[in-house]
């Protein structure tokens, strides 16, 4: 029987996250320490420890939802259901695009990218079969998938939520392709 996790603990995650995002829009994530964030959410700074190791790891918690689903599609064959609305939700709150594509935030969300695209690359085939090292290819493609979001959120391209995530899903797809070899049964026999 699978067990549900404890509502507390639900509860006391989202109490950090939210802190967290409210502080990180309203000062700037350089501006403000984990003592902040857990006096805003009322909670003990051992009780912050026990869910995060730190500031970096609370923003890649924060920011996961949104882009687990972007990195997706490296191994969807389809566009992903969410991605629109994901696509959607960011849009909305693009005047905050700075605090998140700016500075630390910035390598550390880029870096969170490489490591659910890494992730999604082991679904889509086995190893030995990339042209390159998985983890080069992974950069290659959260770079690229970021700097389209970047792009399309700060203006600089115009398109609806659908063209992107499909702009998104079609350009994945095709850097995944082209990093994959082709294995031959008789060199798999050698």
């Amino acid at each position: 029987m699978e067990r549900r996790p404890d509502r507390r603990v639900t509860k006391t995650r989202k109490s950090l996250m939210s802190a967290f995002t409210r502080l990180m829009f309203e000062r700037g994530y350089e501006n403000f320490t984990v003592a902040d964030i857990v006096d805003s959410a009322n909670v003990g700074r051992s009780t912050f420890y026990a869910h995060f190791t730190d500031r970096e790891d609370i923003l890649r918690e924060c920011m996961a939802r949104f882009f687990a689903v972007i990195a997706s599609t490296v191994s969807a064959e389809i566009i992903p259901a969410q991605l629109t609305g994901v696509l959607e939700h960011l849009m909305q709150n693009r005047r905050l695009i700075d605090v998140i594509f700016t500075g630390r935030p910035r390598i550390v969300l880029f870096k969170a990218m490489g490591s659910l695209v890494r992730t999604n690359l082991d679904l889509v085939a086995k190893p030995g079969s990339w042209l390159l090292s998985p983890v080069l290819i992974s950069a290659q493609i959260s770079d690229a998938q970021m700097t389209l979001v970047e792009s399309w959120l700060r203006g600089r391209a115009h398109a609806s939520s659908d063209a992107m995530a499909e702009a998104i899903h079609r350009s994945t797809r095709a850097m995944v392709q082209s990093m994959q070899v082709e294995i031959h049964p008789a060199a798999q026999q050698n």
